[in-house]
């Protein structure tokens, strides 16, 4: 990630800098004991923020995104670009470690320079963090369309996996119910795109059990009954057809 190769760099200025005051013997300014302590008190505490933002995510993994909760969705490519929580906790642990080393060798070399450096990328890092997080809690339609492109091969790879079959029937089939009795024409027929992906990949399935299959075609029947109750035999005609055609593709 960008924010992470940058916060590299910064800390590598800092680096430089301590060399370059190590072997001139040359500096601007001169600081206490105290004053590096601050500075790792300050580290400390910003990587603690960023903690506190994780547990913040937390709280926004419990969202549904077309029934599935976003800690589902961590997975695709596009959700682990914006919030991977892996790395931002190795990148915060790894931040106050080489902190503590630094303050533990003020007194041997120079290196005001990167601890302060070190300071400015741990910042930066945290900020960043809290921007993706921002970002996912504003642009919900955005984490819609990632789940979208990539939902065939998520559940592809979930039955070859798994062989969860009835939980992704159930938990679409369940929120285009839902959708269906809000009268949230959009999120139907958005619901039913995936749906036909869904089935596509459960005809791909050689091994699929005659009660799975059973079980598919009694849920697509409800869904069926849903829409021509909601909005119309015609309009459920339709978007069945339309189902269709998308899974003979």
């Amino acid at each position: 990630s960008n924010w992470l190769k940058i916060s590299a760099v910064i800390v590598i200025i800092g680096i430089i800098l301590d060399i370059g005051v190590a072997l001139t013997g040359m500096s601007q300014f001169t600081v206490t004991e105290s004053y590096m302590d601050y500075i790792f008190a300050a580290i400390v505490s910003v990587g603690l923020l960023s903690f506190s933002i994780i547990a913040l995510v937390a709280g926004i993994l419990q969202g549904k995104f077309y029934g599935y909760k976003l800690g589902e969705l961590l997975t695709f490519d596009g959700v682990k670009k914006r919030i991977n929580l892996r790395r931002y906790i190795g990148t915060s642990l790894i931040q106050i470690i080489l902190g503590v080393v630094l303050l533990s060798l003020y007194f041997r070399v120079s290196c005001v320079n990167t601890m302060i450096c070190l300071l400015v990328a741990t910042i930066f890092s945290a900020g960043c963090m809290a921007y993706s997080v921002f970002d996912i809690m504003v642009d919900d339609e955005s984490v819609y369309r990632i789940l979208e492109n990539g939902y065939e091969s998520f559940i592809e790879k979930d039955f070859n996996k798994n062989g969860k079959i009835s939980y992704h029937v159930n938990t679409l089939t369940n929120t285009l119910i839902e959708s269906c009795k809000e009268l949230n024409l959009d999120q139907m027929e958005r619901i039913c795109t995936l749906y036909a992906v869904l089935i596509r990949a459960v005809e791909r399935k050689e091994d699929i059990s005659w009660e799975q299959a059973k079980f598919v075609d009694t849920r697509l029947q409800q869904v069926s009954c849903n829409i021509s109750t909601e909005f119309g035999y015609s309009k459920m005609i339709k978007q069945i057809v339309q189902m269709f055609e998308s899974v003979t593709k």
